[in-house]
């Protein structure tokens, strides 16, 4: 057996070196895309949270003729604004509303249309 001269050492190092940096950038990418969805997943969230607000705030004037704010929603509620909370609001808010109306319209008669 042969022993190797430092040329070949110090290439089969660089060679290791090069392999450990592609790995760590390669890991850093995952991280970097990781984040990258949830923060698109985060921002969807709001989004959709800031739709569904202003929905409720819609109806809310629609039922009670006065506009409200998120922060009165929440005290209002006694809740966080989160999307399952807002649809629960959402729903109440629908079905009053509908009563209101057949209160105030009585019963559709499908046979003027």
């Amino acid at each position: 057996m042969q022993p190797m001269n430092v040329t070949s050492t110090l290439k089969m190092e660089k060679n290791y070196l090069h392999l450990i940096l592609i790995l760590l950038l390669k890991e850093q990418m995952m991280i970097l895309k990781l984040e990258l969805l949830n923060y698109k997943l985060s921002l969807k969230k709001k989004i959709m949270n800031a739709f569904m607000i202003e929905e409720v705030q819609q109806l809310h004037i629609a039922v009670h003729s006065e506009s409200i704010t998120e922060r009165e929603i929440k005290k209002k509620y006694e809740c966080k604004l989160t999307e399952s909370n807002l649809a629960v609001i959402r729903e109440k808010l629908l079905k009053l509303h509908s009563s209101m109306m057949y209160g105030e319209l009585g019963m559709l008669n499908t046979n003027d249309l």
